[in-house]
């Protein structure tokens, strides 16, 4: 198993940064500031550097665990709320913009994977799979970039 820390510090940054700046690392593979999914977590204040989040692959794709402290969990379930909203709206067929990362977990659904949320005490597991091997290869795929860009961002800070 692989584990993946640290994101949401990365977004965080993301968030609070200027874009103009040629000092800031820019992704747009994680960009909070245009994606409508990934926005609902940079309008509570706090939020962002509170949450922890853990992508772990297994064999028919690969698990997500979100948390944050008890004083962040009311905005962290209310921006959960706004994912689920933008998840609805483009299920409807309405546009919704996207990050990478969130255009690629919408190529998978599309392609037969399957999400599954699971409410916790302290946040949320989330659970992408398929029984296709090709979908999971891509699920993985997923996880590979998360994991890359973490590590780019990381090496970004240290500069």
């Amino acid at each position: 198993m692989r584990g993946l820390r640290g994101v949401a510090w990365f977004l965080a940054v993301l968030a609070l940064v200027p874009w103009a700046s040629a000092e800031v690392y820019h992704s747009d593979w994680w960009d909070v500031s245009h994606c409508g999914y990934c926005w609902n977590f940079s309008t509570h204040p706090g939020l962002l550097e509170s949450m922890e989040w853990e992508e772990y692959s297994v064999s028919n794709g690969l698990v997500s665990i979100l948390r944050t402290d008890q004083k962040h969990l009311s905005a962290l379930r209310a921006a959960l709320s706004g994912l689920r909203e933008a998840e609805a709206k483009a299920a409807r067929g309405e546009k919704v913009e996207t990050c990478g990362m969130c255009d690629a977990i919408g190529l998978v659904l599309l392609a037969g994977a399957e999400k599954e949320h699971i409410p916790t005490p302290d946040g949320e597991i989330t659970l992408l799979t398929s029984g296709d091997a090709r979908v999971v290869v891509e699920i993985h795929a997923i996880l590979e970039r998360n994991e890359a860009e973490s590590r780019r961002a990381a090496e970004f800070a240290k500069q």
